[in-house]
């Protein structure tokens, strides 16, 4: 089955991952409007890449921006850049690391006592370590950083983003969750061979489930969800955990700002409805997400159990903390 997943992946990757496909697809977007001055968004991962590339362009769009950074001299070197391209003065940083779950908090609790009126959440920051590590707080460095970070921030921020609606929270997620089905009972990964890759993928789609979790918990609120695929896009990430397909793919890679795209359109498009949420993206699209012969399918139990779990390790990590005092 895992043989069949990889294949219809790398069909499908060929023909609207590339550079050439988001060209083609290209022709067809909307001009997108630079006046966004009411729009106040965090973006992590916000110093390289594709959060750079996002930043750059809500930026030149006239959007407030928080970048959230893991090296302070990187992001405010970035914020400098920013300024000087974009002539865009409401740029500030935030420093953490989405690897620990006690500077997760105290992010979510300066936005909120600096009163930053979040209406646009963007979780970009990323980890693909290939081997098993655990951070100081006991979790597996890939689903801290790329799940229960995503989950937290979240749900901290919902209130603020609820109040300062119409919100958007937009989840950077990839293709390459494609070829996992949802895992909700290991997921640290410690009952097989630890495979970064193959957990980096794992932790992708429980992302995109998460996502439409969230549509259907809050409905109700003035907040929408959404999951997208950059393609497979030119990063330091990919050079740096991926050499051999970066070897291989590199002059079909698209370049940050065209893995960016749909980020931007999602945090500031009027063609972005709200009765999209829950949905995954690609250029601009809602696309499927399951390969047609991969057997990935969950069922609303299933997205409900990741979210309990994900509920369970927070209150789990409060506790602790609250015992530490």
């Amino acid at each position: 089955m895992q043989l069949i997943r990889q294949t219809e992946f790398i069909v499908l990757g060929l023909l609207h991952f590339t550079k050439s496909a988001f060209s083609s697809r290209q022709k067809l977007f909307e001009p997108l409007s630079l006046n966004h001055e009411s729009l106040h968004c965090v973006i992590t991962g916000a110093n390289s890449g594709i959060g750079y590339a996002t930043a750059e362009a809500l930026a030149k769009a006239s959007c407030n921006l928080y970048l959230v950074c893991r090296n302070r001299q990187r992001g405010e070197a970035a914020i400098t850049k920013l300024k000087q391209t974009s002539g865009n003065q409401h740029i500030y940083l935030y420093q953490c690391d989405m690897s620990s779950m006690k500077q997760v908090k105290q992010l979510a609790e300066q936005l909120i006592f600096d009163q930053r009126p979040v209406n646009v959440l963007i979780h970009n920051a990323g980890c693909m370590a290939h081997r098993f590590q655990l951070t100081e707080e006991g979790f597996e460095t890939n689903f801290v950083t790329n799940v229960l970070s995503v989950f937290y921030l979240t749900e901290l921020l919902l209130p603020t983003l609820n109040k300062n609606g119409p919100s958007r929270v937009i989840v950077v997620s990839s293709g390459g969750m494609l070829t996992e089905r949802l895992e909700t009972d290991d997921l640290p990964m410690k009952k097989e061979p630890f495979d970064g890759m193959k957990q980096y993928a794992r932790n992708k789609r429980q992302q995109v489930v998460l996502v439409e979790y969230w549509s259907t918990k809050y409905v109700k609120m003035n907040t929408s969800f959404f999951s997208m695929h950059p393609g497979w896009v030119n990063t330091p990430v990919v050079q740096e955990s991926m050499p051999q397909f970066y070897k291989t793919m590199k002059s079909h890679l698209r370049t940050p700002e065209q893995g960016a795209d749909t980020v931007v359109w999602l945090a500031c498009s009027s063609s972005v409805r709200k009765e999209d949420s829950g949905n995954f993206f690609l250029d601009r699209s809602k696309v499927e997400k399951h390969l047609p012969l991969a057997r990935t399918h969950y069922s609303k139990q299933d997205m409900e159990r990741l979210y309990c779990v994900l509920q369970d390790l927070v209150t789990s990590f409060e506790n602790t903390q609250n015992d530490e005092k």
